[in-house]
């Protein structure tokens, strides 16, 4: 994140900043007419800001509410793909037909990951490998035990934490 959004989030306009985020600075500096990092070097700047942000709230809502659907719609996508695998998963320990490979293959699978996963955080040196290795345990356990919008932050997070060192 540009230090000048942080500056924007930390001065309670949540809203400039959030959209500076979502469409780019261009774009909202376009909408704007004003250079909105030169801005946020003074308090009388910072005043502008929040002044801008009044009286273009319309703008900024209604960037804010698109961008909720987006993430609306992917979460959907997201929860539509577990339960598909989950379904699938299902219906092959219910068949009568499917081999004991058939359907014990995904739980052997999923017992090497997480005991491998779970060996890798506890001995490697690097935070990033470790990072990477809780994404993708906490992704297996989360098949198997549900999830949680909260655990997918988390992960989310930790993921990202994770990449830059």
């Amino acid at each position: 994140m540009p230090p000048f959004v942080a500056t924007l989030l930390a001065q309670g306009l949540g809203l400039l900043g959030n959209a500076v985020l979502n469409k780019g600075k261009e774009v909202i500096e376009e909408k704007l007419g004003v250079n909105i990092e030169e801005l946020t070097q003074s308090p009388e700047g910072l005043q502008q800001l929040r002044q801008l942000e009044i009286d273009n709230e319309q703008f900024l809502l209604t960037n804010a509410l698109e961008n909720r659907k987006i993430d609306l719609d992917f979460y959907k996508v997201d929860a539509g793909d577990r339960n598909s695998a989950r379904d699938m998963g299902t219906r092959t320990q219910e068949s009568p037909y499917a081999s004991w490979l058939a359907k014990n293959i995904v739980p052997i699978l999923a017992l090497i990951i997480v005991l491998g996963g779970g060996a890798g955080i506890i001995w490697s040196e690097t935070e990033s490998v470790r990072s990477a290795l809780l994404v993708i345990v906490t992704g297996v356990v989360s098949y198997y035990f549900g999830t949680s919008m909260g655990a997918t932050r988390t992960a989310a997070a930790v993921q990202t934490l994770g990449g830059q060192k």
